[in-house]
């Protein structure tokens, strides 16, 4: 009788199983959710943060994509080849490659993107020499490099920067030195220094310099 009752259970088991499992099948990701939510004009943005199994492939998919203005690539696979496609979205305005495996060369791809104006590289591996590539953004006007490598030398890239309003330099390797070689800026607005070498007569220094510019340390 025991054995009879074990028997059914685990029929009983299996069956469940099945209900559960066997017929589920795979819906859209939520990346593809995101891309038609974009495509049918609900959207304007793609934020790919909590997505899983986001790359190059993926990325691909937005070439052409003209409703697409903003998209944020945080902590996601990507390599150059994500960049190559990026620059095939039209009217992308403001761009997030932060805590990507994007290097220094590979900012060259999207240098030349004619409506990006916002960057934010924030904990990526970019050091001065990507910034190089970055200066030449043509309407560059707001940029991020939060826990980047960058130093005072990268200061003298940023400079060459006319257009730039807004600047986070927060916990990088620059001095009072660098944050001198941005009073050429004359649209900067804000420019944010928390957590580097910037002293107070740094900050004061150039407060004095650029009286239209606050300075956030």
């Amino acid at each position: 009788m025991k054995k009879q009752f074990f028997v059914l259970m685990l029929l009983l088991a299996g069956y469940f199983v099945c209900i559960l499992g066997c017929n589920t099948t795979t819906g859209p990701s939520e990346f593809d959710l995101a891309v038609e939510e974009v495509k049918e004009g609900r959207s304007t943005k793609i934020e790919t943060r909590d997505m899983l199994g986001v790359g190059d492939e993926q990325i691909k998919q937005l070439e052409g994509l003209e409703g697409l203005l903003e998209l944020r690539l945080n902590n996601s696979a990507i390599t150059s080849e994500a960049l190559n496609s990026v620059m095939k979205i039209p009217n992308l305005v403001i761009l997030s490659l932060g805590e990507t495996r994007v290097k220094d060369e590979d900012l060259a791809i999207i240098a030349k993107h004619p409506k990006l104006y916002h960057l934010s590289l924030d904990k990526s591996r970019i050091t001065d020499a990507g910034l190089v590539h970055v200066a030449t953004i043509p309407n560059m006007r707001e940029l991020s490099v939060w826990q980047c490598r960058i130093t005072d030398k990268g200061c003298s890239s940023l400079a060459k920067m006319s257009n730039l309003q807004w600047l986070s330099l927060d916990q990088t390797q620059i001095s009072g030195k660098g944050l001198k070689e941005l009073q050429v800026l004359k649209k900067l607005q804000k420019v944010q220094v928390w957590g580097t070498a910037v002293l107070d007569d740094d900050v004061i220094a150039f407060r004095n310099a650029m009286p239209g510019c606050e300075v956030s340390r």
